[in-house]
């Protein structure tokens, strides 16, 4: 599932499911306990029993600071990483991406801790408030994954169709795609300013689904929500990246075998292993992140527990935790292109220090993320490859060196 529910503790009630931690654990698990709890002094605070276990003050611990800890890495890396993308000297797709990722996951990071931290000092947010946090909480989560996507199916296409890329997916056909993803994220979260009011218990302010929009939320919109936000992309994501991998791989063996006596062949090599290192690590860490909170979804309702029991606590543990792998997701861009793209360690070396970029010779293999004229850099095997029947490898090779040296 992608989006879980807004309180930390899961009780008897649905609740809907939103992108984002809510504040208010204390009064949810008290909630819980003072549903079952009679007129009869109990040696246990607002948590009951569950006050008894360890686990409880861990995952209040986690709920309060966790936020925080996302912020402080997300928030600069992002910033840096939008810094050293705009300083490179070309305009293409890829930047593109890689740049608006940056952008929406800042927006990501702030929106949720903002919700956060209003909902955990019960600040008044009325109606007008609640629609408009989760709907933008929700609209940059879902928003951020499907960039990852863009991001992959762009490498797909220019790996396996390197003398289409341009054609296929060209700068403007790419912001189209971005623009058209934008405005479908847009309606499809619109539904938050309908369902949603600020639900008022006691002394707490909630962001609640309206009593008649309740099943809906249920039965309807949290499938939804799973299915954009974390299962498509996912399935997405892996499938894209396994395709990528293979063809890089079989081009590796085509260009070993062709080049082996040219004096760029080792270079070329050094260069596809950097882009598919690049690959494992990005694809390993968003399923990483991403596909617990879709097994979740499939699992929990058949996840069965009695109120006040360690298996609620247990329950509640295990959803905190996916909250914080989820949200991981949107700061560690900058740590997996730094860790693994040479290319890119450099330009972020030339930003801190104020240097300007070298620019490469026309021609040259190394241009920043343009990907369209990577046929040029072995005109001199053309006629070796086309021989043997090899060409489509060798353009994919090709394409993923320049690839790797662009970023």
């Amino acid at each position: 599932m992608s989006i879980l529910e807004t309180e930390v503790s899961y009780l008897s009630t649905p609740l809907p499911t939103f992108n984002f931690t809510y504040g208010h654990t204390v009064d949810n698990l008290s909630d819980s306990t003072s549903a079952s709890s009679d007129s009869t002094a109990s040696p246990w605070g607002m948590y009951g029993p569950l006050e008894q276990y360890m686990l409880l003050w861990v995952m209040l611990g986690i709920n309060k600071y966790y936020l925080w800890a996302v912020f402080i890495i997300g928030f600069p890396g992002n910033l840096l990483s939008l810094i050293t993308i705009l300083r490179m000297p070309t305009v293409s797709s890829s930047k593109m991406h890689v740049a608006l990722l940056a952008v929406i996951d800042n927006f990501a990071i702030t929106t949720k801790l903002l919700y956060h931290q209003l909902t955990l000092y019960n600040v008044p947010l009325y109606d007008a408030g609640c629609r408009v946090m989760l709907f933008f909480g929700n609209f940059f989560s879902i928003f951020a994954s499907w960039i990852l996507v863009a991001m992959t199916v762009e490498r797909f296409i220019a790996v396996w169709f390197p003398l289409k890329v341009n054609r296929i997916y060209s700068k403007t056909k790419a912001t189209l795609v971005l623009v058209s993803v934008t405005m479908l994220t847009f309606c499809f979260n619109a539904v938050y300013f309908w369902i949603i009011h600020e639900d008022h218990r006691g002394s707490t302010r909630k962001c609640q689904p309206r009593p008649q929009f309740q099943d809906f939320m249920k039965y309807y919109w949290n499938l939804a929500d799973a299915l954009a936000y974390a299962i498509i992309p996912c399935v997405l994501v892996l499938l894209s990246n396994t395709l990528i991998i293979i063809n890089v791989q079989m081009a590796s063996k085509t260009q070993r075998h062709l080049t082996n006596n040219f004096d760029q062949s080792a270079r070329r090599v050094r260069d596809q292993q950097q882009i598919t290192t690049m690959l494992i690590v990005i694809s390993v860490a968003f399923l990483t992140l991403m596909l617990p909170n879709s097994i979740f979804y499939i699992v929990k309702d058949y996840w069965v527990y009695e109120a006040n029991t360690f298996g609620q606590l247990e329950h509640a543990f295990v959803k905190q935790i996916i909250h914080v792998l989820s949200d991981l997701n949107h700061s560690i861009n900058f740590y997996l292109y730094f860790l693994s793209m040479a290319t890119f360690r450099r330009r972020f070396k030339d930003t801190m220090y104020c240097r300007k970029a070298k620019k490469k010779q026309k021609g040259s293999n190394s241009s920043v993320f343009k990907t369209s004229h990577s046929y040029i850099s072995f005109h001199s095997t053309h006629s070796t490859l086309k021989q043997r029947g090899d060409l489509h490898q060798s353009h994919s090779l090709t394409n993923v060196s320049d690839v790797s040296s662009e970023l």
